[in-house]
C-alpha cells in the first residue's frame, strides 16, 4: 500500500505484509488490509527511512 513520499530522501514510501493462501484468506487480508490503514490513519508507520546523517547533512553548519 502506497502511503507516500519520504519528507527527507523523496522515495516512495510503502506498507506491506502477506498473507498466505487457505480457506481463511480473505478474511485475513481484510483483516490486514484494515490494520495497515489504521497505521496509516494514526501515522504508526515510519516517516522516513532517513539516516541519522541524512537531514543534518542538508542543514548547512557554515
Amino acid at each position: 500500500m502506497f502511503v507516500g513520499r519520504d519528507p527527507v530522501t523523496k522515495k516512495r514510501h510503502y506498507l506491506q505484509d502477506t498473507v498466505r493462501r487457505g480457506p481463511d484468506a480473505d478474511a485475513e487480508a481484510e483483516k490486514v488490509l484494515r490494520r495497515l490503514l489504521v497505521q496509516v490513519d494514526e501515522q504508526l508507520n515510519p516517516r522516513t527511512s532517513a539516516t541519522v546523517l541524512q537531514p543534518l547533512e542538508k542543514l548547512s553548519f557554515c
